[in-house]
């Protein structure tokens, strides 16, 4: 144990030289990994995204003779 109080952890801050070689001891040292392959998600398969193509229309419907209009942006994002 280093430090003035027999130790080092992740939450400390390190504020002199004794404590920061604590720190750095603290911590593991890991190999580089690989990068996983990225693995596409199918959200069209999901209930939400069935749920939003079945009543985007509406909704957009709705909004549009409100003072409650979608953005551009979010509509285009929407429709996908």
């Amino acid at each position: 144990m280093c430090g003035p109080h027999g130790g080092a952890s992740a939450s400390v801050v390190a504020t002199s030289h004794q404590s920061a070689s604590c720190f750095r001891a603290a911590q593991p040292c890991t190999p580089h990994r690989q990068p996983e392959q990225y693995t596409r998600r199918h959200p069209e398969r999901t209930p939400l995204y069935t749920i939003i193509a079945r009543h985007l229309e509406t909704w957009l419907a709705e909004r549009s003779l409100g003072d409650e209009s979608v953005a551009a942006y979010v509509e285009d994002e929407l429709r996908g």
